[in-house]
């Protein structure tokens, strides 16, 4: 079954790596930005992890779902 904060989680240590290290605040502003997004493809009909590939997609920019494992 699809976890949906352990994905955040990870998604967001990857965003973060490196010499990207960002304030905590930043951090959390991103994750919030991220559940929204979620919950707005969740509302129009989308699976839990289709609309998290779709999210993380949109904010990295690269229009294509990403995998973070």
């Amino acid at each position: 079954m699809f976890d949906l904060e352990r994905e955040v989680d990870a998604w967001s240590t990857k965003a973060f790596a490196g010499p990207c290290r960002a304030k905590a605040a930043t951090r959390a502003e991103l994750r919030d930005h991220l559940h929204c997004e979620i919950e707005r493809l969740e509302a129009e009909g989308r699976s839990r992890e289709e609309a998290f590939r779709i999210a993380t997609a949109a904010l990295e920019g690269s229009g294509r779902p990403v995998s973070v494992k």
